[in-house]
């Protein structure tokens, strides 16, 4: 808990804060709402190679509208996994991560 603690602060300091979100922040909200996948492990798939794969996905904005984040839940033949993603935009390298 004490290295958690020295991160926050870290954040609290070096991170500077925008008022609202900007429009490469507001273009991620393409990608919010519920959806259904379906498809096919490609055969140089870990698990799982060359079976069906369906699920659900469903993504919405953090508070402050900067962040992106979801939970995605797959099935395929040898059971199922769920997924947690956080998606952002890093203003420095100009890149969606």
């Amino acid at each position: 808990m004490e290295h958690f603690q020295d991160i926050v602060a870290t954040l609290q300091v070096d991170a500077p804060l925008s008022a609202a979100p900007g429009r490469e922040h507001l273009s991620l909200a393409a990608f919010a709402g519920k959806w259904r996948m379906s498809g096919r492990n490609l055969g140089a798939a870990p698990a799982d190679a060359d079976t069906k794969i369906e699920g659900e996905a469903s993504y919405q904005f953090f508070p402050g509208g900067f962040f992106l984040f979801g939970v995605d839940t797959a099935r395929a033949d040898q059971g199922a996994h769920t997924t947690l993603s956080c998606y952002g935009y890093d203003a420095e390298t100009r890149l969606y991560r």
